[in-house]
């Protein structure tokens, strides 16, 4: 099967927009069979040819997963760096990491994000298109919060 590089990265999932995949191209950090590709366009055959991002081996992934989560307190909506990890955070990525195939966590992307102190429903997908139409400004998506608060609002 031929797909044009862009095509390709965006069903990899480990993009979440397409701003993201001409990054990754521009930026030269995109290689078929070991050499660099700059060419969003250059088509190729998946099945014959190896595409890395950043030296990592990408796959294609034509099956999406999605959950509704809804957050604990004290969880942080993204990937936990060393830091984070030493001072005890919590990441909701954590929650899927023993129920889903490793290929499927690292492609797993967060629609939005919710503050540490918060808890409310989440939307966690492998599905980049997704999430950009439901987060980019271009796409006019309806959103409604419910805020508890302990004192007045002035």
């Amino acid at each position: 099967m031929k797909l044009r590089l862009h095509q390709f990265l965006s069903k990899t999932g480990v993009f979440s927009s397409k701003a993201e995949v001409k990054q990754a191209i521009w930026d030269g950090d995109i290689s078929v069979n070991g050499s660099v590709v700059k060419n969003m366009t250059f088509q190729f055959n998946v099945n014959t040819k190896q595409v890395t991002y950043k030296g990592k081996v990408l796959e294609l992934h034509d099956e999406e997963v999605h959950f509704l989560l809804h957050k604990p307190l004290g969880c942080i909506c993204s990937r936990l760096n060393s830091h984070e990890r030493s001072l005890g955070k919590e990441s909701v990525y954590e929650v899927f990491r023993e129920h889903v195939e490793p290929t499927t966590f690292e492609r797993l992307v967060t629609v939005g994000r919710l503050d540490e102190n918060t808890t409310g429903f989440l939307l966690v997908t492998t599905d980049g298109k997704i999430v950009h139409r439901i987060t980019s400004p271009e796409h006019t998506v309806r959103k409604t919060y419910e805020v508890h608060t302990t004192h007045d609002i002035t």
